[in-house]
C-alpha cells in the first residue's frame, strides 16, 4: 500500500539510490554523460560557486522523484550575480500527476536552502513540465532560442541507418555533398593566422580570466567562464573531455574550445563542441 509521500533533502549516503534512479530514465550511454554516484558527488559537493543541492521525493523507501539545484555566477549587465539552474528533475512514471514535482521545489523553497542563497533560480523547461513552472511555481518565461549546429562527417552512414538501405544511402550522399561542396565555398573564412599556436592541454592557463574578462565585454548575460569555474566543469568532471588552446606568438591566450566524443544509441561516433571562446571572430 502507498504511504504519504515525503521530501527532503539529499543526503552524501544517497548517491548510489540518485544514480540508479536517474538510470532508469534513459539508456545508459557512458561515453556521453557520467551518471554514476561520483558525477553527482562533482556536480553538487565540488561545485566552485557554493554547494549544490538535490532533493528526493519518496514513497516510504522508495525514490520516486528528484531535482537538482547547481549554483552558477553570470554577469549580467556588467553585475556578477549569483543564480541555480534547475536540471535533474525526474519523476517516477507510475508517480506522475500526483504534485511531486512542485513538492520538490515547495520543499526547497520552504527549507534553508539555495533559494535564500541565489539571486535567481532558471530552468529550460520542456512542454511537460512548463505549465509547473508558470502555473504552480510562478516562474516567468524568458523568450529565447537554442540553437544546435550540425556538421555531418559521413553521410552515408547516416543516410543507411534512415533508408535502411545502402544503395539509397550511397545515392542520396553523393547529391548531398555535391550541394554541400558547392554551398560551403560560398562566404568561406580564411586561414587561420600564423602567428597563432593551437595545442591540446590538460588544463586552462592561468591567464584565461583575461580572455574572459574581455569577451563577456560583448555580452549583456553570459556565464562566469573564470579559470576556476571551467576548471571544475571540464578538468575535474567525471567525463572526459579535450581542451584546445590558442595562444598568441607571446603565448597569450586568444580563445579556446571544450570538445567530447561519444556513442550514439545508433552506435554513431558523435563529437561535441561543449564550449568555445574567442576574443576576435575571425579566429
Amino acid at each position: 500500500m502507498t504511504k504519504e509521500l515525503t521530501f527532503r533533502r539529499f543526503q552524501p549516503d544517497d548517491l548510489v539510490r540518485v544514480s540508479e534512479f536517474r538510470k532508469t530514465f534513459f539508456p545508459y550511454n557512458s561515453s556521453l554523460r557520467c551518471y554514476e554516484p561520483e558525477y553527482y558527488r562533482w556536480k553538487c559537493h565540488d561545485n566552485p560557486v557554493q554547494q549544490g543541492e538535490m532533493w528526493l521525493a519518496e514513497d516510504g523507501d522508495v525514490l520516486v522523484g528528484m531535482k537538482s539545484m547547481i549554483p552558477k555566477r553570470m554577469k549580467i549587465l556588467g553585475a556578477e550575480v549569483d543564480g541555480a539552474e534547475t536540471g535533474d528533475t525526474f519523476t517516477h512514471p507510475d508517480y506522475q500527476r500526483r504534485g511531486i514535482f512542485t513538492g520538490l521545489f515547495k520543499t526547497a523553497s520552504q527549507e534553508d536552502g539555495l533559494d535564500t542563497r541565489v539571486d535567481f533560480i532558471y530552468g529550460v523547461a520542456n512542454e511537460q513540465s512548463r505549465p509547473g513552472y508558470e502555473k504552480k511555481l510562478n516562474y516567468g518565461q524568458v523568450p529565447i532560442r537554442l540553437r544546435s549546429w550540425i556538421k555531418p562527417m559521413s553521410m552515408k552512414q547516416l543516410l543507411e541507418i534512415k533508408f535502411n538501405s545502402s544503395l539509397l544511402a550511397s545515392f542520396f550522399s553523393y547529391v548531398i555533398e555535391i550541394i554541400n561542396t558547392v554551398t560551403g565555398r560560398i562566404g568561406t573564412a580564411g586561414d587561420a593566422k600564423s602567428d597563432i599556436s593551437i595545442s591540446q592541454v590538460s588544463s586552462f592557463p592561468d591567464d584565461i580570466n583575461a580572455l574572459w574578462e574581455q569577451v563577456a565585454k560583448s555580452y549583456d548575460v553570459m556565464l562566469t567562464r573564470s579559470k576556476a569555474y571551467l576548471e571544475w566543469r571540464y578538468v575535474k568532471n567525471p567525463d572526459t573531455y579535450s581542451i584546445l588552446v590558442a595562444t598568441s606568438k607571446e603565448g597569450i591566450p586568444l580563445g579556446y574550445m571544450v570538445t567530447k566524443v561519444g556513442l550514439s544509441e545508433k552506435k554513431l561516433p558523435l563529437g561535441f563542441i561543449c564550449c568555445q571562446s574567442a576574443k576576435w571572430d575571425t579566429f
